[in-house]
């Protein structure tokens, strides 16, 4: 991305993008120096040979602290533990810093990986290295085997295994408590548990190690939360119990719509029939629902009344749904935070509060606009107001006037490129790497996954700021 990125990729890396099912348009803030973003399972030993670190930083500044003493030892699950985050776990974490290189630490570590696995290698550090893997790209049922492989060996699963908690209190946006959202982690066999009167809540299972815990709160009458944790090796966890502990506020509605597909109508604010199917609108986002769109099961249109439930965001109420994994096809995993430049969000609900679902196979279509683009301007520059300014490596061209006619330009060529052919898509997140263009990436959270993933768009305004000029297809499962 020009020379901003080139000069200041030590204090900032921006990759704005729209999430699109839950969808918004959203931008990646990674401090490759800041403890937040290095999983707290990564074991860099000094010269003294010890390891200090706060396993649960990068849930709550009020977390329960972890502090690891590890002396050089030649305990071969020792050995092989620090063989696993040398040659798999740290380079799979780090990929963040490659992302302008397409990610090859990444790429090349995961091939690496993948190919030793299906060549039948199932020694304990290749089997840890893909489960692990498996469960950074949510591929669940490779975790899962590769788990039952490792396991075999009782006495290493047993080292392995670590108990780990998530607690404390969901409120809403006035401060009141949650009573009744449902917290549970994915993939992992473990019951969900709902919020009590005051909105406190407690999380309790066991799991193996390397993990990141992805965890999901759910409450009919709010929008989604999410939450991502990494658990520490338990060979240096002065206690058995990993304890984190999460604050939530779950954000209230904004619109509502009600649609019945059996008579094929929709009554609330901003609502209308079209040839093509539903349509809500409100100041920010345009939905249009295809007919036969909406489904309980993946399979067969619905076929009854549904609650349509939207959301809007801005940076300063977004956070909630922000702190969970990025991935793309190309490039990986890519990430493990993000921040808005506004966001909407849809979900949809039957009569009983059962989730009602749109499918990556037969989308829906969102049109919305880039609420904060002063916000995107300051992202992309830099001045004596920057954070860490160095007068030395400064040039003109990331002044915030030259950033804002940067943008511009690369707003126009992208609405270019978009009119070329008018039922396209053709920005991506590897588009805007290969152009170095400034405009922001479209990401999916995906309901099967639990993954930011990113999806195409298109630009049918000169710039992104216009009402309804982001153009994307949009789904709420994969």
């Amino acid at each position: 991305m020009r020379n901003f990125i080139s000069r200041r990729v030590a204090l900032k890396v921006i990759f704005p993008a729209f999430l699109c099912g839950i969808c918004f348009f959203v931008g990646m803030t990674i401090y490759p120096y800041l403890e937040i973003f290095l999983p707290g399972y990564i074991v860099e030993f000094v010269r003294t040979g010890e390891y200090h670190h706060d396993a649960t930083q990068s849930v709550s500044s009020a977390a329960t602290r972890n502090t690891f003493a590890v002396e050089v030892s030649q305990d071969p699950v020792i050995q092989e533990a620090h063989k696993m985050q040398e040659d798999a776990i740290v380079k799979l974490d780090h990929n963040y810093n490659a992302l302008l290189e397409w990610n090859k630490p990444y790429l090349e570590t995961r091939k690496k990986i993948r190919d030793e696995y299906a060549l039948g290698k199932k020694d304990n550090i290749t089997l840890r290295s893909f489960s692990y893997l498996s469960s950074l790209e949510g591929k669940w049922d490779d975790v899962k085997k590769a788990d039952e492989e490792f396991c075999k060996n009782k006495e290493l699963c047993s080292k392995a295994t670590t108990h780990v908690t998530l607690s404390w209190i969901i409120k809403d946006d006035t401060d009141k408590p949650v009573v009744g959202a449902k917290i549970s982690p994915y993939w992992l066999d473990v019951p969900a548990v709902l919020s009590g009167p005051d909105g406190s809540y407690s999380l309790s299972f066991d799991t193996l190690w390397p993990r990141r815990l992805r965890f999901q709160v759910i409450h009919s009458q709010h929008a989604l939360a999410v939450h991502t944790v990494s658990v520490v090796d338990p060979l240096y966890a002065v206690s058995p119990t990993q304890n984190f502990t999460k604050d939530f506020t779950l954000r209230s509605i904004y619109q509502e719509a009600f649609i019945d597909t059996q008579k094929k109508t929709i009554t609330g604010k901003g609502t209308s029939l079209t040839r093509e199917g539903y349509q809500i609108v409100d100041p920010f986002t345009k939905y249009l629902i295809p007919f036969d769109t909406l489904t309980a099961d993946g399979i067969k249109p619905y076929r009854g009344k549904v609650r349509a439930v939207i959301y809007e965001f801005d940076r300063t109420t977004a956070n909630e749904l922000l702190n969970s994994d990025v991935f793309t096809d190309v490039s990986g995993y890519a990430a493990q935070a993000l921040v808005t430049y506004g966001m909407p969000i849809i979900f949809f609900y039957d009569l009983a509060g059962n989730r009602i679902e749109v499918y990556k196979k037969n989308p829906m279509q969102v049109w919305t606009t880039n609420r904060e683009l002063s916000a995107l301007i300051e992202a992309n520059s830099a001045d004596e107001k920057t954070p860490f300014f160095n007068p030395d490596d400064y040039d003109e061209t990331q002044s915030p006037d030259n950033v804002k006619k940067l943008i511009a330009k690369d707003e126009l060529y992208g609405y270019t490129e978009s009119m070329k052919d008018e039922k396209s898509y053709p920005i991506t997140f590897e588009w805007t790497l290969t152009n170095k263009s400034r405009l922001p990436a479209f990401w999916v959270y995906d309901q099967f996954s639990w993954l930011w993933e990113n999806v195409w768009y298109s630009l049918v305004g000169k710039t992104t700021n216009l009402p309804y000029s982001i153009h994307a297809p949009f789904w709420t499962k994969k």
